[in-house]
């Protein structure tokens, strides 16, 4: 059986110990997400005299150990940053982030470096902003322009060109009180198998699919934006002759190039019997007779259901390392998104924000009318209401209806802005946000993606009013 215990921890240093009203809760992290994220339920103080009196405040942190077996582990410490109450709700609901949404919340007062390493860098910005550093991975030293940039983008700038340099990808994780940067490199000590015992690493559900739409097998290095010419290359023959040539053309030097090809990506949206360890930027090893491997963690979820850890998980053959390039910074709204996506209209922005704020939420076509879940259209769909551009309660907003809908309009693939719909009447709904990155429902949770490429079947429409 597992025990949940929870310290409420106020800035002045007092604690409560409020495990004995704590509902339902879950933990996640993206690999594209600055600060891993908590949504949890707790019982008001004034809906039941048994109750103990106690407040949580904005700004504090909560302390989350869980108990397995006797053993008890740390899931998370989590500032309080958005607390939500209903008169006819007697629960009240708390969103919260761990540490390192400080860095994506200031802007970084050193805004040049030259000549450091990328962990220099952090762990000068990480003290600048009075955080402790922890275990940062090395890197490679170089000159970094980060005016403009909020810290973690700087840092992620930082590791960015030295994972261009040498082919490796890195995470930014809060453990604690610490700011980490690890090598997504390490495995999780689990097998993910079909078990019948209900031990960690039993899967409940697997399905997975393949695509080229990554693929990079081809690359070739220009030294001069104004001329053609092309000064070194590096290609894959045997790729190339399976799939056929997919090219990439950057600005650099041979050495720029380490971090660049990509090979067809497998992906997989597991749900098993769960430990803390599994955590995205970390791998682990699947066994299954539909697939088997091993496979990065590319997003992780957490939630403990009758008294049961279940985790769904996204794995991938590929690591989406949150690369940030010079100039480009990230939405200060609520946790990491992805850099260089720009503004759209007020109507837009205010959907986005909606729709981020959704990020974990269940995925169940069953489900999609009832509160707490969605399907692809339903989320799109109520990403219009909460932008004020579709009607109430128009449940016939499907894949197949929107291309007929009168409140959106059809635009050709290559003008795709900010806040449109991608969608494949056949299949799936995303929300565009900029720089090739979309969110969706899509199992086991909403969550981002990769924008589809022209040709693969889906189209954008725009929502007129917006």
């Amino acid at each position: 059986m597992i025990k949940v215990k929870v310290l409420a921890v106020s800035n002045d240093g007092g604690t409560t110990d409020i495990s004995d009203v704590v509902g339902e809760f879950k933990i996640n992290g993206a690999s594209k997400e600055c600060a891993r994220t908590l949504d949890m339920k707790i019982i008001r103080d004034d809906v039941d005299e048994e109750y103990p009196t106690f407040k949580v405040n904005l700004g504090d942190t909560l302390d989350i150990t869980v108990i397995e077996d006797n053993k008890p582990s740390q899931a998370m410490k989590a500032v309080v940053w958005e607390k939500q109450a209903s008169i006819n709700e007697i629960s009240l609901d708390i969103v919260g982030y761990d540490r390192s949404i400080y860095l994506n919340k200031n802007e970084t007062e050193t805004q040049v470096f030259n000549d450091m390493t990328a962990d220099a860098v952090a762990k000068k910005i990480i003290g600048e902003l009075g955080l402790t550093a922890g275990n940062l991975a090395p890197g490679i030293k170089d000159n970094y322009n980060c005016r403009g940039m909020t810290a973690y983008d700087a840092i992620m700038h930082a590791y960015t060109k030295t994972s261009r340099k040498n082919g490796k990808k890195y995470k930014l994780v809060a453990d604690g009180n610490k700011i980490n940067v690890f090598e997504a490199s390490d495995t999780v000590d689990v097998v993910l198998e079909e078990l019948d015992e209900p031990v960690v690493g039993k899967l409940l559900d697997l399905s997975y699919k393949e695509s080229l739409d990554d693929l990079v097998n081809e690359v070739k290095v220009i030294e001069e934006d104004e001329k053609d010419e092309k000064k070194e290359k590096k290609s894959d023959p045997e790729s190339q002759k399976r799939y056929g040539a997919i090219q990439k053309i950057i600005k650099g030097k041979k050495k720029d190039i380490a971090g660049i090809m990509a090979g067809a990506k497998k992906e997989l949206d597991v749900e098993c019997i769960g430990s803390w360890d599994m955590v995205t930027g970390k791998s682990i090893e699947v066994k299954s007779d539909v697939i088997s491997g091993e496979f990065y963690i590319i997003d992780d979820a957490h939630t403990i259901n009758d008294g049961t850890h279940i985790c769904n998980l996204t794995l991938s053959t590929e690591f989406e390392m949150d690369e940030k390039e010079e100039g480009q910074s990230e939405n200060k709204d609520g946790n990491s998104t992805s850099a260089g996506k720009g503004k759209g209209s007020a109507n837009i922005e205010k959907g986005i924000a909606w729709a981020q704020k959704q990020l974990g939420t269940p995925y169940s076509q069953p489900n999609r009318m009832r509160p707490g879940y969605f399907d692809c259209s339903s989320f799109a769909y109520e990403y219009g209401r909460q932008m004020g551009v579709l009607p109430d309660a128009n449940w016939a907003w499907t894949t197949q209806t929107i291309p007929g809908n009168p409140n959106v309009v059809e635009v050709p693939y290559s003008e795709m802005k900010r806040g449109d719909l991608i969608c494949n009447p056949n299949k799936h709904v995303e929300i565009y946000l900029g720089g090739g990155e979309i969110i969706h429902s899509t199992p086991p949770s909403v969550r981002y993606g990769k924008v589809p490429g022209p040709g693969s079947g889906y189209r954008v429409f725009r929502f007129k009013g917006a």
